[in-house]
């Protein structure tokens, strides 16, 4: 017999993701994005990433517990990025416009412009470090035979640091 929580979940995912139904999500520093505001945010911030998500589903609640937690540790290491969140479920219209399809989609915006869709793991620790590598020049531009040798030895930029383990010279 399956195990099921006492709504009557047996999805294991489900259960997990509502068995604190009655605790809310941070959400300080992630803007609620609508029809007006959309496009405005994306005017007026150089960086963007907007998740858009039906509140509903267990995947995108999940995802949502992950992106508010990556949101307060990105606040801490002052990245310079704009989160922000759309609702599809009331904001049809704004998910129809973008090409949303599937939830969660996360998308990244640099200068109002679509760049791309983030294709990582839904988890904290991965968003919080894909977010780091958009806040650095691609590529690494090592002016000196110091700065290369540095490189190769592991010394790599702050925001790097911590956010990948692959290094690519050529």
């Amino acid at each position: 017999k399956r195990r099921t929580d006492t709504y009557g979940q047996s999805d294991v995912v489900a259960v997990v993701v509502n068995k604190d139904r009655v605790a809310r999500m941070e959400m300080t520093h992630i803007s609620t994005l609508t029809d007006k505001t959309f496009p405005t945010l994306l005017a007026e911030e150089r960086l963007v990433i907007v998740v858009f998500h039906l509140p509903w589903d267990v995947r995108s609640k999940a995802f949502m517990y992950s992106y508010s937690e990556a949101s307060k540790t990105l606040t801490d290491t002052q990245c310079n990025v704009t989160l922000a969140h759309v609702a599809c479920d009331d904001w049809t219209d704004v998910c129809k416009l973008n090409n949303i399809t599937a939830y969660p989609t996360t998308r990244v915006y640099v200068g109002g412009a679509f760049l791309k869709d983030y294709k990582g793991m839904l988890d904290t620790t991965e968003f919080v470090n894909f977010v780091k590598l958009l806040q650095i020049p691609a590529p690494i531009e090592l002016k000196s035979a110091e700065d290369t040798a540095a490189f190769i030895a592991g010394t790599v930029p702050e925001l790097l640091r911590n956010a990948t383990h692959a290094s690519v010279v050529g």
